[in-house]
């Protein structure tokens, strides 16, 4: 289950210095990540690491002559191969209906979740958001909206300053409530081809069991999807040789072979009919209901 570490350190060590304490991809397991805690929260004990970080961040938007991209809640700060170390800022609500709907989207607020990745974090600076923890088992998600699985509810706790936490992926559902005051985290996030492979799902565990019934909006799946289809719309019939190939990759995630197929679907008859022949290689449930449902539809036109 996802859990509180007790670090007892109060030194502070640099980026590099934590970054050099990583074990390679072929070493890495639950427990390597566990004991890299008190080294994670040795960065965070130094309280001019992330205004330095920002204030760089400032430098460059007002003097580069390239447009940035930054979400206004998530920075990435450092990226080494397959480990990335994120900045969080979390902030009360507005009052405004409006805005605050706008605001629980953007943050996640109130929406239980998984992720497709292990993690550390650490709360940097304020009080810390409210989080509500439960757990199931990710491995018996097909992919299939409104499969339910059991679920047991661990723990609701806050993230406050100095306070390390560990979330597996897949396994680790948690709901995020907005802090009293502006709030900063730090993530140290491990992706790897097993998990990244995987779906995030957003849940319904109001009940006994937690039902799937959605996906993050801001995860990576989710702009990749709408990017591809909207990509292949823009290239037309060039595309049609790359898109039967993604379909046919099954380290991809589902949604992307789907939405590979989707686009096809509009491009090319003969090469869609293809593309639901690779997805049933290899196919989860997602993929099992998508390729169902389109077959139905050929049988009647």
């Amino acid at each position: 289950m996802a859990c509180t570490i007790a670090c007892a350190a109060t030194s502070a060590i640099t980026v590099d210095e934590l970054f050099a304490l990583i074990p390679p991809a072929t070493e890495r397991n639950i427990e390597r990540i566990f004991d890299l805690a008190p080294a994670f929260k040795a960065l965070a004990n130094d309280a001019e690491f992330v205004p330095a970080f920002l204030c760089r961040r400032i430098l460059e938007l007002i003097e580069s002559d390239a447009p940035h991209q930054h979400a206004p809640q998530s920075w990435l700060i450092e990226r080494r191969g397959p480990v990335l170390l994120r900045m969080n800022v979390w902030t009360p609500l507005h009052q405004t209906n409006s805005m605050r709907a706008r605001e629980a989207r953007a943050y996640s607020y109130a929406t239980a979740h998984d992720h497709n990745f292990h993690f550390l974090t650490v709360g940097y600076h304020g009080s810390g958001y409210t989080t509500e923890i439960a757990e199931i088992d990710g491995a018996s998600l097909t992919g299939v909206l409104g499969q339910e699985v059991p679920v047991v509810r661990r723990e609701v706790t806050s993230l406050g300053k100095g306070k390390v936490m560990m979330y597996r992926a897949h396994d680790d559902v948690h709901i995020q409530r907005p802090p009293d005051e502006l709030t900063v985290t730090l993530n140290l996030m491990f992706y790897d081809r097993e998990h990244i492979s995987q779906e995030q799902f957003t849940f319904d565990i109001s009940g006994e069991r937690a039902r799937v019934i959605g996906y993050p909006d801001g995860v990576a799946a989710s702009r990749c999807a709408l990017f591809i289809e909207s990509a292949a719309a823009v290239c037309g019939e060039e595309s049609i040789d790359v898109l039967l190939h993604g379909t046919a990759q099954l380290e991809l995630p589902d949604r992307l072979r789907v939405a590979c197929s989707k686009a096809l679907k509009e491009l090319n008859q003969e090469a869609f009919e293809q593309s639901l022949e690779r997805l049933r290689r290899g196919n989860r449930g997602l993929i099992q209901q998508y390729v169902a449902e389109q077959r139905a539809i050929l049988k009647q036109s």
